[in-house]
C-alpha cells in the first residue's frame, strides 16, 4: 500500500498555486532527484524532464495499479480522484514535467481502471488536480486546464517502454515520453482569451459612455451604439459561460460551485437584459410617437426590469466575492476593479431610480419634446412652445403628454408655426389625432388651424401677407366640430 498523501491535500490546490509555489516543496518528492527550483537552461530542460519521468518509472518498479479498499482507506477515497467509485478499485499515477517561464515543476495525473477492452488492454479514465475527469489520455492532452506552458509526459498516459500500446517494464530502457504544449498555447485558445478581455473592455467602454450620458448631453447615435455594444458584450459572455459549463459537465466538474453559479447567472441575465432592453425600447419608441402601450405591456416591462434588477444584485454580490478571493491570492487586476465598479454603479443607479414603465415613458416624452425646443431659433419661440406644452399637460399624466407629442410630430415645421403666433394667443390641441390646434386671441376669438397649411391672403399681384386668423373664428363651444369655416 502506498504512503497516504491526504495530509498534503495536493489535489485541492489550484494549478496557479502549484506554479507559484514550485520549488517550495509542493510536489511529491522522489529520492535522488535534484531540486525543482532550477534556472531556465534552454534545451537541457528536456533532458532533465526525461530523467525525472524515468525516475518515477523506475520508482514504480513495474507496478501499474494501486488497490484500495473502501472500508479501510476511506480518507483517500474521499479525495476527488476517487469520486463515484464503489467497492474495490485500482488507481494509477503518472507525472507531467512542466516548464512555466523559468520555473520547472511536475504535477501528478491520476488514472482509474474502468475495465479491459476487447483485446484485454486496460482502459482508464484520468483525473487532474482540479478534479476534472477525462475519458482518455487524448482528452487530457486536448482539454486540460493548465496555463500556457511546455511539458513532458508519458506518451500513452501510463509508464511503459514498449513503443506501442502494450505495457512493458525494463529498467534498462527509457520510458516512452512525449513533448508538447498545453491547450492554452493554441491559437484558438489565445484568440478566445483576447476576445474575453475585449468583451470586458467593451462592457466598460459602453458603461463609461452611458455614465457620461447621465451628466452630459450625448447624441442618440452615440448612446444607441454604446447600448448595442453593451448588449453584444453581455451576449458573448453568456455564450462563453454556456461553453464553459458544457466543458465542466463533460469533464465531471461540479455545476453548482461558485464558478458555475456565476456562469448560470450570466446565462440567465443575458436574455433577461436583452428582453427588458427590447421592451423598454418599445416603450420609448411609442412615447416618441405619442403612443401609450396597454397596461399588459407596461406590466411586463415592470416585471422584467425588477427581475433583471434582482439578478444584477446577486451578480454584484458574486462579483464582490470573486474580487475578494482574487485579492487574497494577489491576482486582482485594474480591469477587474473597474469592471466591478461599473457594475456597482449601474446597479445602485437603477436601485435608486427603478425603471417602472411610467417613468420610462415620461422620461422619453420629456426628452423628445426638449429635442424640439432645442431646435427652435430664438427664446420667444421657445417660450411660446413651452406655454403650449404647459397649457395642454392637463394633470401632467403620460396620456396628456402623448397628445402634445402627436400634435407636434404632425407639424412639418414647428419653429415656423410657433413663430407665426402671438405671445398672447392661447393654443389648445384641436383633436385626438393632433392634426389641428385651436388658437384663441385676446378677444376670445377661436380658430381651428392645420399648422401644415399656412393660408395666404393675396392683397395684390406683388404683395401678400400672412393669413389673419381673426377673420375666421369660431365660438369656443363649437370648436369641436369642423365645418367650412375651419382653416385647413
Amino acid at each position: 500500500m502506498p504512503e497516504k498523501i491526504s495530509d498534503k491535500k495536493l489535489w485541492q490546490q489550484p494549478i496557479e498555486d502549484i506554479i507559484r509555489d514550485a520549488g517550495d516543496g509542493l510536489h511529491l518528492e522522489v529520492p535522488g532527484l535534484a531540486s525543482k527550483d532550477q534556472p531556465d537552461d534552454g534545451g537541457d530542460w528536456k533532458e532533465t524532464a526525461k530523467k525525472i519521468l524515468k525516475s518515477y518509472y523506475l520508482g514504480f518498479s513495474g507496478t501499474q495499479w494501486h488497490q484500495f479498499d473502501k472500508s479501510t482507506d476511506n480518507d483517500i477515497m474521499r479525495a476527488k480522484i476517487c469520486f463515484a467509485m464503489f467497492g474495490e478499485f485500482r488507481i494509477g499515477f503518472v507525472f507531467v514535467c512542466c516548464k512555466h517561464g523559468v520555473k520547472q515543476f511536475h504535477v501528478p495525473v491520476f488514472s482509474v481502471f474502468v475495465g479491459p477492452d476487447r483485446s484485454g488492454r486496460d482502459l482508464r479514465t484520468f483525473l487532474d488536480l482540479q478534479g476534472r475527469t477525462y475519458k482518455d489520455w487524448d482528452d487530457w492532452k486536448s482539454n486540460n486546464c493548465l496555463p500556457e506552458l511546455e511539458y513532458y509526459y508519458p506518451k500513452r498516459g501510463f509508464f511503459t517502454c514498449s513503443g506501442d500500446e502494450s505495457y512493458t517494464f525494463d529498467a534498462e530502457r527509457d520510458p516512452d515520453v512525449e513533448f508538447g504544449k498545453s491547450p492554452a498555447c493554441k491559437t484558438s485558445s489565445q484568440f478566445l482569451s483576447r476576445t474575453d478581455t475585449l468583451s470586458k473592455l467593451t462592457f466598460i467602454g459602453s458603461g463609461i459612455v452611458a455614465i457620461a450620458g447621465y451628466f452630459t448631453p450625448l447624441g442618440p447615435v452615440v448612446l444607441a451604439t454604446a447600448v448595442r455594444a453593451g448588449i453584444t458584450s453581455t451576449a458573448y459572455s453568456a455564450i462563453r459561460g454556456a461553453s464553459r459549463l458544457y466543458d465542466k459537465g463533460v469533464h465531471g466538474e461540479s455545476l453548482v460551485d461558485f464558478e458555475s453559479l456565476t456562469l448560470w447567472l450570466e446565462i440567465v441575465a443575458a436574455p433577461l437584459q436583452f428582453t427588458s432592453s427590447f421592451d423598454n425600447a418599445r416603450l420609448v419608441a411609442g412615447a416618441q410617437q405619442g403612443r401609450i402601450y396597454s397596461n399588459s405591456i407596461r406590466n411586463l416591462a415592470f416585471m422584467l426590469n425588477f427581475t433583471t434588477l434582482g439578478v444584477d444584485g446577486v451578480m454584484v454580490g458574486f462579483g464582490l466575492a470573486e474580487l475578494i478571493d482574487k485579492a487574497s491570492k494577489k491576482e486582482v487586476t485594474a480591469l477587474d476593479v473597474v469592471h466591478f465598479s461599473m457594475s456597482v454603479f449601474f446597479f445602485s443607479n437603477t436601485l435608486m431610480e427603478p425603471k417602472v414603465a411610467s417613468s420610462i415613458i415620461r422620461q422619453a416624452q420629456e426628452m423628445h419634446l426638449n429635442s424640439y425646443m432645442d431646435k427652435m431659433s430664438d427664446v420667444t419661440i421657445k417660450e411660446t412652445f413651452k406655454y403650449f406644452m404647459d397649457r395642454n399637460r392637463g394633470a401632467g399624466g403620460i396620456k396628456d403628454t402623448s397628445k402634445i407629442i402627436r400634435t407636434v410630430n404632425r407639424m412639418k415645421d414647428p419653429n415656423s408655426f410657433f413663430k407665426s403666433l402671438s405671445p398672447d394667443d392661447k393654443i389648445d390641441i384641436g383633436g385626438r389625432k393632433g392634426q389641428t390646434v385651436l388658437v384663441s386671441d385676446a378677444k376670445g376669438d377661436v380658430n381651428r388651424i392645420n399648422p401644415n397649411r399656412m393660408i395666404q391672403s393675396e392683397k395684390g399681384p406683388d404683395s401678400s401677407e400672412p393669413f389673419n386668423f381673426k377673420e375666421d373664428y369660431r365660438k369656443p363651444n363649437k370648436c369641436d366640430r369642423k365645418d367650412a369655416n375651419d382653416v385647413d
